[in-house]
């Protein structure tokens, strides 16, 4: 069994933040150094921790994680003031988010740097221009289809303002040991219940450790994207897994109501098992993105098995500073969170159930983030007369890992090589589906 961090985003910044934000920028390039506390990092460590910064928020645009992205880009742009890279990324992540004023202050601060070359400036001055004067609902749509394929090198971009989205790549290799990969129970034997009595069934399957190597690519264009991994295990007798997912929008039917659109999401995937299953999904996003309502059908062809799904979603987070942030209970900044609540029927077979869900994600300080992840499940129809007296299923399945993150600037610019430490418990009515795994994986990722 694969466990899959959830992603979330936290609201949107606020249009003061970003020009004092652009403020300080100014104040750090006309007076640098005078300024700096004693005991301060010395400016070459700075720009290393800056560099370091640009490389995950990169990382952290291309899969999607915008809260991420605009707080790493705020740490290398306090960092680096000067970093023309991060400036634009940052302004155009804030017009992204429909703040169109912020973008073009940050945009037009560019432009007029005197290290900027003549055209440069007059396409970053292009650029603000087709912003909207005013942040509406349909701000965020428009900046996008004047956003820039981001530059290589520290170079200004070179595209004009007509261009498309900017389309970002990741690709990642990965290679993980756990104690027990195949979410194998510890249990020797199972009850069964029977007319004469209950009866107690050795088992011959035993956890076994392994070690799992996976590599994936992901392309992100704006709100679609595509996902392909695959992944092997050194066991005997198990199949190669996969996954493919894509997803996108769909058409506004009254983009004048200022109505957000329908999100459209496939994926098919075959597990270490052997079984496969398809989904699709059309999910509609609330007020602000901070809740989602998501209908699904599913098939199972190697089950034959199929049905219907019907989740509620709700994002959150904490921001560094600002009043539109919603208040960690821990008090932890940069917490994020993402509950849900699922219900699912086969129309095939008696059998379904209801799922709770409760993910968080929290930094614990550079490069070092912290997942929890605690999944409750009630089956809606008994699981088997043989089984505990035909009683229904229940699961309780909890998810703990530590991520540590480093780059590699001297010996490969761009790459991300990350170190995970997880833990996956599983506990349930049924002793035959409950199980542990522990283990480690390293996982090293390139994004442009």
């Amino acid at each position: 069994m694969s466990v899959r961090s959830a992603r979330f985003f936290r609201p949107c910044g606020l249009l003061v933040r970003a020009r004092l934000l652009a403020l300080a920028a100014a104040l750090a390039l006309a007076l640098p150094g005078a300024l700096r506390p004693a005991g301060a990092a010395t400016p070459l460590q700075a720009e290393q921790d800056a560099l370091q910064s640009y490389e995950e928020a990169r990382l952290a645009l291309a899969g999607g994680r915008l809260d991420e992205a605009e707080l790493l880009l705020e740490r290398v742009l306090m960092l680096m003031p000067s970093h023309a890279e991060a400036r634009l990324d940052f302004a155009l992540l804030l017009a992204r988010r429909g703040q169109a004023d912020a973008a073009r202050a940050l945009i037009l601060g560019l432009a007029q740097d005197p290290r900027t070359p003549a055209d440069h400036a007059t396409q970053l001055r292009a650029l603000a221009a087709r912003l909207p004067n005013t942040e509406t609902p349909q701000a965020s749509a428009a900046a996008a289809t004047a956003a820039a394929p981001r530059p290589a090198t520290g170079a200004l971009p070179l595209s004009t303002p007509t261009a498309p989205p900017p389309t970002l790549w990741r690709a990642e290799a990965a290679l993980s040991a756990s104690t027990n990969p195949m979410s194998r129970t510890g249990a020797e034997g199972v009850v069964l219940t029977l007319p004469d009595g209950p009866v107690t069934l050795p088992l011959s399957t035993r956890p076994q450790a392994g070690t799992v190597a996976g590599a994936g690519l992901l392309r992100l264009q704006g709100p679609t994207g595509l996902e392909v991994s695959v992944q092997r295990m050194d066991r005997s007798a198990t199949a190669a897994a996969y996954r493919a997912a894509a997803w996108g929008v769909l058409p506004s039917p009254a983009p004048q109501a200022g109505l957000p659109p329908l999100q459209w999401q496939l994926q098919t995937l075959r597990g270490f098992d052997n079984l496969r299953r398809h989904a699709a999904a059309l999910a509609a996003p609330g007020p602000g993105g901070a809740q989602r309502l998501v209908l699904g059908a599913y098939a199972e062809p190697s089950q034959q098995d199929r049905g219907w799904l019907l989740r509620a979603e709700h994002r959150g987070g904490q921001a560094t500073d600002g009043p539109a942030a919603p208040p960690s209970p821990w008090g932890l900044a940069g917490l994020q969170w993402q509950a849900s609540a699922e219900r699912s029927a086969s129309t095939a077979r008696a059998q379904g159930y209801w799922r709770l869900n409760l993910a968080l994600e929290a930094p614990l300080g550079p490069g070092r983030r912290l997942q929890a992840q605690a999944t409750a499940q009630h089956d809606t129809h008994p699981y088997s007369p043989l089984l505990e007296n035909n009683s229904r299923r229940r699961l309780l399945t909890t998810y703990l890992g530590l991520d540590q993150q480093f780059t590699w600037h001297a010996v490969a610019p761009g790459h991300l090589l990350t170190l995970r430490l997880f833990t996956t418990q599983r506990s349930s009515n049924l002793e035959l589906f409950a199980f542990r795994d522990t283990g480690a994986q390293l996982l090293v990722a390139r994004a442009w």
